[in-house]
């Protein structure tokens, strides 16, 4: 859930860059000098939270908070640097504003 509100909100500020500055790679820097910070403070405010889990008796609880710290950072990774390369390197159309 977390990745998809952090694309979905990635997506639209690189189409407002893109209007704006008409170039991929400047949309995609501004989006991550801007957006990403708030991402990356949601992510590590989540991480830190679901980290308390590690220092529980419960083995059970423990592994769910791991598991949970790893996804979120995995999805973090995915946010901030496979989403951004991928729209470098593919050029995708429906980032493009419509006429």
């Amino acid at each position: 859930m977390k990745t998809a509100n952090w694309i979905i909100k990635f997506r639209w500020v690189i189409i407002i860059g893109f209007i704006l500055l008409t170039a991929y790679k400047d949309a995609v820097i501004k989006t991550l000098t801007t957006t990403g910070k708030g991402i990356i403070i949601n992510a590590v405010s989540v991480i830190v939270g679901f980290a308390a889990l590690l220092f529980s008796v419960f083995m059970p609880v423990q592994l769910f908070g791991f598991l949970i710290v790893i996804s979120i950072f995995a999805c973090l990774v995915g946010a901030l640097i496979i989403i951004p390369a991928l729209v470098l390197i593919t050029k995708p159309k429906f980032l493009e504003p419509k006429n």
